[in-house]
């Protein structure tokens, strides 16, 4: 599962609240889960290019310790540089006027971030691999492919010598498959660990082309896995439905476990599926705003 905190979502990395967050990786252990997926926000993580937070550094590693608990026993993987979560914008002040992926001194402060990371909690037993960011192509539209891809690859070596052996990847939403918007498809079935999949039937357009029920939709996550097989030049390269999902807002609610259950089993039928990642845990609190309406309800669990 893609983990949202009940309590706080993830402004819990302001608002930490340990025995709440037990109490939802025990919710989620208990659904028969065994890994997370987990976001940082970056302007919490590192408030200044050459500062990282050790408020946030041992609250996450306070997050893989709890994960760790024996009624847990959750793998996790720590997605970096947030700037773009749940449908809203959020990046680094000092970030303003800047790209994160062409301006050589910003990547100098994401590689000093990875490293901190790294020293604080790359050799915990919980901790599955880095994620560079969640969907980056959304706030990143402007960059050319090919610079993404240089940018990738960069990070992702980087993760492996500062992490070795865990499962890193690059966090992509479906627009590098199907436009090379700031990555290409072929740097996306080749760089990291697994190919990444986010399969929404509401976010790609395909609920609104196919139906709630036709075949584009009922079968998105499979044909993506087959894009990316194709785009491999490695047959069976591993690949992660790292986030599809179903809000009330395109389906009605009774019809959405059936849906899922049927979605899977497709995806499966590709082969080569490393794992899949529902999106989320827990339902966004209304107390919350600014997020889009299809957001609030993706929840396995309200709040």
């Amino acid at each position: 599962m893609n983990y949202v905190p009940s309590k706080h979502w993830w402004y819990a990395w302001l608002e930490w609240d340990a025995a709440s967050v037990l109490e939802d990786l025990r919710a989620i252990a208990s659904l028969g889960m065994d890994h997370i997926r987990v976001q940082l926000l970056w302007p919490v993580f590192q408030p200044d290019p050459s500062v990282v937070s050790a408020m946030a550094l041992e609250r996450l590693r306070d997050l893989l310790d709890l994960a760790d608990h024996p009624d847990v026993s959750l793998d996790v993987s720590v997605c970096v540089l947030d700037g773009w979560l749940s449908g809203f914008t959020f990046l680094p002040a000092w970030l303003s006027g800047r790209s994160m992926i062409t301006d050589n001194e910003v990547v100098c402060a994401e590689l000093l971030l990875l490293d901190t990371l790294a020293g604080h909690i790359g050799g915990h037993r919980r901790f599955l691999g880095f994620d560079l960011g969640n969907e980056l192509s959304v706030p990143n539209g402007d960059v050319p492919a090919e610079r993404g891809d240089q940018w990738a690859a960069l990070l992702l070596d980087h993760c492996e010598r500062v992490a070795p052996g865990r499962f890193h990847v690059n966090g992509i939403d479906n627009q590098p498959w199907f436009e090379a918007r700031t990555f290409t498809p072929a740097g996306a079935a080749t760089q990291g660990r697994a190919s990444v999949l986010h399969t929404y039937p509401y976010w790609t357009g395909a609920i609104k082309r196919y139906g709630p029920d036709g075949t584009g939709v009922l079968h998105l996550g499979e044909y993506m896995a087959e894009l990316a097989e194709a785009f491999s030049p490695v047959r069976g390269r591993a690949k992660w439905l790292q986030e599809f999902g179903a809000s009330p807002t395109e389906r009605p609610v009774d019809s959405i476990p059936q849906w899922a259950a049927s979605f899977v089993r497709n995806t499966l039928s590709s082969g080569g599926i490393w794992g899949c990642t529902w999106w989320g845990s827990h339902d966004i609190d209304r107390r919350f705003t600014g997020f889009v309406e299809y957001e609030y309800d993706l929840g396995l669990l309200t709040v």
